[in-house]
């Protein structure tokens, strides 16, 4: 496919704060053009909400629980 088919992103916000831009500043050469996030899934073709919600969900499904810390 090309580059510019893929019109999506999911994110996850994250609260703005000094700590997460600290590591953002780090490892994110881009943190200065967007807000804190997580990304869940990048660059994906345009689809109906149906056929990715339902993808989403059956993903999500396979996977155990975690959980994320930041210190």
């Amino acid at each position: 496919m090309k580059k510019e088919e893929f019109e999506q992103a999911i994110i996850l916000k994250i609260k703005n704060n000094k700590e997460i831009n600290k590591l953002r500043k780090k490892f994110d050469p881009d943190y200065k053009k967007f807000l804190p996030h997580l990304t869940i899934l990048y660059r994906f073709k345009k689809i109906e909400s149906r056929i990715l919600y339902s993808h989403i969900r059956d993903t999500i499904n396979k996977i155990k629980s975690f959980e994320i810390v930041f210190k």
